[in-house]
């Protein structure tokens, strides 16, 4: 029975040496599998038609003595410990970020001294000689690894925002910077981020005439009527006011509204453009379908401040569009009172020719054309005034007649001759009554 035990345990002993050892061999085997799965993985990445660019981005690093060299191998060497994607990812993420460390500050850096100084990026790659920038600008497009690399660079300073709240891309557009505009856009920035008053690049862009860039901005999306929140100015206000008609054109063609009103006094854009002598403008607004008549908060219209300002071309061109040559503003003057009160003799006579009322009143204190000019000393104008059979008898506020306020002798001769031929037209009908009333007796 012990001699059978014996033999049994020496079995048993046998079998587990025998196991261990299967399982050591087992082991190894896998050991070396793994390892060499290890080595094939990098062999393979190491490939030199594998992971080209980046290889080359960081070769370019370790020429410029910013890594030691063969970078990506040691990198290789360092991560990859088992035949795992997420490893292997791990390494790309390290390389990428190494790129980022080195190259994202004198790129974004000189970019922003490019638009600072509004010169062409190139002029930083030629003339500045700044390796590290001139070999990302000069890669970044084809460059694979660098490629999206690069437009999380651009994405985040483009939506950075600096202590005024504007940013690179309102920057780029109001220094006319087209080549910065066309990174940021391409890197997704958006571009109708607005500043703290609500104005956007193309308000930038259309406010200085730069008609191509407000080209790139509207084809890459951008809201043309986004209204500045502190002065309700739109795109296409501010171009009609500058001056900037092939602007006003290219907006109005991409569905700007010309009747859209600012928020603070009421203006459109074709009130900024009367108001500031921009012919071609009004003439294409109001072929566009801008409202002839409307009116500002006061109830000004375009009319009243072309007259204003002494645009005769302009008075002419709103008249023949239509225009009410009588609107009153609040107080009661019309282009006729305004007109009278600056001295635009011209535009007296057109607008008297176009029926405004020569005896039009303010309303709040009973003031005529006649009065405004006679007190002016605007002899031409009171003439004129005469000739279209202005009322002498009207008194203002103070229960004065025009003639009582005349500053001038010459003026005050003007009157004197008009109360004449007043009286003579007096006599002459009162004598054709008598001859008729003595006809009548006759018969």
């Amino acid at each position: 029975m012990k001699d059978k035990m014996m033999k049994t345990n020496k079995l048993l002993l046998m079998l587990t040496t025998g196991l261990s050892l299967a399982i050591a061999v087992s082991c190894s085997e896998q050991t070396i599998a793994s390892a060499q799965m290890r080595q094939n993985i990098i062999d393979d990445a190491m490939k030199q038609e594998n992971y080209s660019d980046l290889k080359q981005d960081l070769a370019f690093l370790e020429s410029q003595g910013l890594l030691q060299p063969d970078s990506f191998y040691n990198l290789l060497q360092e991560n990859i410990t088992e035949s795992d994607d997420a490893t292997f990812d791990e390494v790309i993420e390290k390389a990428q970020g190494l790129l980022t460390k080195h190259m994202r500050n004198p790129f974004l850096l000189t970019l922003v001294r490019a638009t600072e100084e509004n010169k062409p990026v190139d002029y930083y790659v030629d003339a500045v000689a700044n390796p590290l920038f001139s070999y990302v600008v000069q890669r970044k497009d084809h460059d694979i690894a660098l490629h999206n690399i690069v437009r999380g660079w651009l994405r985040a300073w483009g939506n950075k925002k600096y202590i005024d709240g504007s940013t690179p891309l309102h920057i780029a557009a109001e220094k006319g910077h087209m080549e910065i505009i066309k990174f940021l856009l391409a890197a997704g920035v958006s571009v109708d981020i607005q500043m703290p008053n609500g104005a956007t690049a193309l308000y930038f862009a259309a406010q200085n005439g730069y008609t191509e860039i407000v080209r790139l901005l509207i084809q890459g999306g951008a809201n043309v009527d986004i209204q500045r929140t502190d002065n309700g100015y739109t795109a296409l206000c501010i171009a009609a006011e500058k001056g900037h008609l092939e602007i006003v054109r290219f907006l109005v063609e991409h569905g700007a509204d010309v009747n859209m009103k600012k928020n603070v006094n009421g203006a459109t854009s074709l009130y900024l453009a009367a108001e500031k002598g921009h012919i071609e403008i009004v003439k294409f607004l109001l072929a566009a379908g801008a409202s002839v008549d409307m009116q500002m908060d006061n109830e000004a219209t375009s009319l009243y401040i072309a007259a204003q300002n002494g645009y005769t071309g302009i008075v002419r061109l709103l008249i023949e569009g239509g225009a009410n040559v009588n609107i009153q503003i609040i107080e009661g003057s019309t282009p006729l009172h305004i007109a009278a009160l600056y001295g635009h003799a011209e535009i007296v006579r057109i607008l008297l020719a176009a029926g405004a009322n020569v005896n039009a009143q303010r309303t709040t204190n009973g003031i005529t054309p006649l009065v405004i000019a006679s007190i002016k000393g605007y002899a031409e104008i009171v003439q004129l005034l005469l000739a279209a059979n202005v009322n002498l008898d009207i008194r203002s506020y103070n229960g004065k007649l025009a003639e009582e306020v005349a500053k001038t002798s010459k003026i005050k001769g003007l009157f004197a001759r008009a109360r004449k031929k007043q009286q003579e037209q007096k006599n002459a009908r009162e004598m054709v009554i008598f001859e008729n009333q003595i006809k009548k007796d006759l018969r």
